[in-house]
């Protein structure tokens, strides 16, 4: 049996194939996408927590939503959207996995390939895409609490971009004018969050990359009245 090259073991490695495939050029698209393609014949090493017809159900999903994301109709993506349930049931099944922070193979963290699948989403040039991915994001009745990069970084940066609802003011977009991100935020804080201190920590750091500090002031006192009123 032939050893793994070194390269695949080098976590730098694949986080270029993931910055690759949620490149704003189509060219460091299609060559990361097939690199990470080439590099399935990982699988047996990688298959650790998933039966060989979960592993191929889940890496399905992924290449199919990267190719429907080229395709660049809204409405395409919206016929297929449904279909990443299966990376969060991936997530909540192992999520005692992920709260310990044991190594997973690259392969098999399904975690961070939905979050590549996200970037994706958040290069698109089509706001309809975007929109709408969001808008189903916050709909879902739990994200958990091992979505924090989503939560807290990757969809503050596209409240930021002033696009994706009418509301064209990240202070609007996060207040309870806006009722669908409120909620979702106010829902976390109740009923997801496992470490409240730890979590507005983060959603802090968030907030003062993301938006003014006359903004990020009102958010936290909406968050803290929410969670401490």
């Amino acid at each position: 049996m032939q050893s793994i090259p070194e390269i695949y073991n080098s976590n730098d490695y694949w986080a270029l194939l993931k910055t690759g495939i949620a490149h704003l050029d189509q060219a460091p698209r299609k060559i990361s996408l097939t690199i990470l393609k080439e590099n399935l014949h990982l699988s047996k090493e990688a298959k650790q927590l998933t039966t060989e017809e979960e592993f191929e159900t889940l890496w399905t999903t992924f290449f199919d939503m990267i190719d429907t994301l080229e395709s660049f109709g809204s409405h395409l993506i919206k016929a297929v959207w449904h279909r990443v349930a299966v990376f969060y049931d991936f997530i909540n099944k192992h999520e005692q996995i992920y709260d310990s922070k044991s190594p997973l193979h690259p392969l098999e963290d399904f975690k961070s390939w939905l979050l590549v699948i996200y970037e994706r989403i958040n290069s698109s040039t089509n706001m309809k895409i975007r929109r709408y991915v969001t808008k189903e994001t916050l709909k879902r009745p739990f994200v958990t609490t091992n979505m924090t990069t989503f939560v807290f970084n990757q969809y503050l940066s596209m409240l930021n971009t002033g696009l994706l609802f009418k509301d064209l003011t990240f202070y609007n977009c996060f207040s309870k004018n806006a009722d669908l991100v409120y909620q979702f935020y106010c829902n976390y804080f109740k009923n997801e969050s496992k470490d409240i201190q730890g979590d507005l920590v983060l959603l802090l750091e968030g907030l003062t990359s993301k938006a003014s500090h006359p903004q990020v002031y009102i958010i936290i006192l909406k968050v803290l009245q929410t969670k401490f009123g």
